[in-house]
């Protein structure tokens, strides 16, 4: 299982890069200029450059966590995935220090608010997709031994989701006070809108979590 986790965490470093690859088109064509400009001379290209060199390093620790895993090292494979865990929160505070919350008044708690965010939406979507992973290989392999190695891991991870997910809510509406100037900016304005979208799908989300978590306690 820990072995999946790393190969799938090195299969995502490249998807994660291409996101911001596509991230720094995106601005580029909303500030004009040269690129070079950009990078060197905004707060977006400081932060931007730091994510990406934080990207590789996480690559580079993974790596040396698989080949001290294949030499049987545990006490250093587990240090390098804490250190991967570590550089994982720099590149997110990265992220949020290159967006809209660090130029938000009250800037430290925008930024404070936006940056645990984050983290608790990468601990529920990355715990969802690994969990999704684990299901299609352990299906392949043995479907009789599904339930004995999925289960204690999904029960685990319901109670971490559950967590996360009050964090994204209550963090979601610390940032949607600070971001919207009044309630009919709410629908008036493109941000407004999608968050509207953003809360829906939260709920059925949720109704979705809530019915399955009953179903796995049943079983």
């Amino acid at each position: 299982t820990r072995r999946l986790c790393l190969e799938l965490s090195l299969f995502m470093l490249p998807l994660i890069a291409l996101g911001g690859l596509l991230q720094l088109v995106t601005q580029h064509q909303a500030v004009g200029g040269s690129v070079a400009v950009l990078l060197n001379d905004s707060r977006f290209g400081t932060f931007w450059i730091w994510r990406h060199l934080l990207l590789l390093a996480i690559a580079a620790v993974l790596a040396l966590s698989m080949l001290a895993r294949a030499r049987d090292r545990r006490t250093t494979e587990l240090a390098c995935l804490a250190g991967s865990g570590v550089l994982a929160s720099a590149a997110l505070l990265a992220v949020a220090l290159m967006g809209h919350a660090a130029a938000a008044p009250g800037s430290f708690w925008a930024v404070l608010a936006d940056f645990v965010h984050l983290v608790a939406d990468a601990v529920w979507v990355g715990g969802l997709v690994t969990l999704a992973v684990l299901f299609v290989v352990t299906w392949r392999r043995d479907r009789l031994a599904l339930a004995e190695t999925l289960l204690p891991l999904a029960l685990r991870f319901s109670a971490a989701a559950a967590v996360s997910l009050y964090i994204l809510v209550t963090t979601g509406v610390l940032r949607a006070f600070g971001q919207l100037p009044s309630g009919s900016a709410l629908t008036d304005t493109t941000y407004g809108r999608w968050l509207i979208i953003k809360i829906v799908l939260i709920g059925v989300t949720l109704a979705v979590a809530v019915v399955n978590r009953r179903r796995v306690l049943r079983t």
